[in-house]
């Protein structure tokens, strides 16, 4: 599959990023730098500049620290010619000890589905607008947009083939000040050996339960929205929204954020 173009999306990179797309590349027109002038501390800003970018009737996203199969895009538009306007499947989830978890699964309403298990017609985007601050919305910028794209009508398909794997940076301490990428190399390398890889893993991950949804705190009986968060801003000792200072980790910056939002400590697996 030739026709496509590659938006590497940078967050405010000040690293030698862009000299590594560089020399990936080997000068392939189809495969593009762009990088933001400052740090947006959330993938929703890196996307919808991919998004405003991007020339191609369909969009997927793959997270810098995830994996696509080979036969990911092929298993995805299979999908979006039989008529769907948005396909997805099954993701691997690896943990830190290297044991497996499925994220995401068959679509319900307020799903949880990893975006780089996702490909969905850019029209859809263009008609409803982009990725959410994750400030201006009750639940994760992925979840409100899989929802929204539900809610006007887009007609979903689910797979059920394994084509892509994730390692969760919030169970990583401190993965993107180590950049730590030998996981990945592991299983590219068994990618590259193991033309049947995706075979075995969607047996594997499909054989699992389905992840946990995901839980809101409700706000205390007989009491109005504004007073719930007016105890919980004061009992946290937090006037104003967190925002990522500089220096400060990611999971660090994830933490601080959901024990803002009421949710306690972030768990260690996979959501």
């Amino acid at each position: 599959m030739t026709d496509f173009e590659l938006l590497v999306i940078g967050d405010g990179c000040t690293d030698d990023s862009e000299a590594v797309v560089a020399k990936a590349s080997h000068g392939d027109p189809r495969v593009r730098w762009i990088n933001l002038p400052e740090n947006f501390g959330h993938q929703a800003a890196p996307n919808n500049e991919g998004l405003r970018q991007a020339r191609g009737e369909f969009i997927t996203y793959l997270g810098h620290d995830d994996l696509w199969l080979p036969d990911h895009l092929a298993t995805l538009l299979g999908a979006m010619n039989a008529g769907a306007d948005f396909a997805h499947g099954p993701v691997a989830s690896i943990s830190p000890d290297g044991s497996l978890a499925r994220a995401g699964g068959e679509y319900g309403p307020k799903s949880w589905l990893p975006p780089s298990g996702v490909l969905h017609r850019k029209a859809l985007t263009d008609r409803i607008g982009g990725w959410s601050d994750w400030r201006t919305i009750r639940y994760d910028p992925e979840v409100d947009l899989w929802s929204r794209m539900h809610a006007d009508g887009a007609r979903f398909s689910y797979t059920g083939r394994v084509t892509a794997i994730k390692f969760s940076a919030a169970s990583r301490k401190d993965a993107y000040k180590r950049k730590s990428c030998h996981e990945q190399a592991q299983w590219t390398a068994r990618i590259a050996a193991e033309p049947v890889l995706g075979d075995a893993l969607t047996v594997r991950i499909n054989a699992l339960p389905p992840p946990p949804g995901k839980k809101r705190r409700p706000p205390p009986k007989f009491s109005p929205p504004w007073f719930a968060k007016l105890i919980r801003q004061w009992f946290l000792g937090i006037a104003e929204k967190p925002v990522r200072q500089e220096g400060q980790s990611y999971q660090e910056f994830f933490e601080e954020r959901r024990r803002f939002k009421g949710l306690g400590k972030a768990p260690d697996r996979e959501r």
